[in-house]
């Protein structure tokens, strides 16, 4: 994951601290490994190899709540860290918890079957729900990402503007 962060922070200031690119690299690795046919190990990992050296975004989207609560400092005055991060951890566990259920329910409607030996039908289910539906949801939350406007220029200058407020 560093190795991936020194690419992505080559490209310089690229959407929101580089989250957008990790999540369209991971999309594309989790793609390789859905395509990748069961006996091809070459390309599993290559695939796998893809979407762990760019696993930074969950990480860096911390640093957009920060810029976020500096940002929400600046405009009101009221500082809301407990806020935000109370509502980022509650978020995460909301998504671990419903993913994981969906998952079981996507993976029997393709006829999964624990403690089983799989049909076909239930194996493209499991790689449907590991692979490929997790890649299409990075696609999308890289697109709503595309919303964020905060450069770090702009993250940089709120920082100041609020050091020079609180010396004052």
């Amino acid at each position: 994951a560093i190795q991936g962060a020194s690419y992505l922070q080559d490209i310089g200031d690229w959407h929101n601290k580089n989250v957008t690119g990790s999540m369209i690299i991971q999309g594309i690795g989790l793609v390789i490994m859905y395509l990748a046919p069961f006996d091809n190990m070459k390309m599993v990992l290559a695939g796998d190899i893809i979407f762990g050296l760019f696993n930074v975004g969950f990480p860096m989207s911390l640093s957009m709540v920060a810029d976020s609560v500096d940002y929400m400092e600046l405009k009101t005055g009221a500082r809301t860290d407990g806020t935000a991060y109370a509502t980022y951890g509650l978020a995460t566990k909301f998504g671990n918890a419903v993913g994981g259920a969906f998952g079981i329910v996507i993976m029997s409607a393709f006829g999964y079957v624990a403690n089983a030996q799989q049909t076909p039908t239930a194996l493209k289910g499991i790689n449907f729900t590991v692979n490929l539906l997790p890649a299409i949801l990075f696609f999308a939350a890289s697109a709503a990402c595309l919303l964020w406007r905060m450069s770090d220029k702009d993250a940089d200058e709120i920082r100041a503007k609020l050091r020079e407020k609180h010396t004052a």
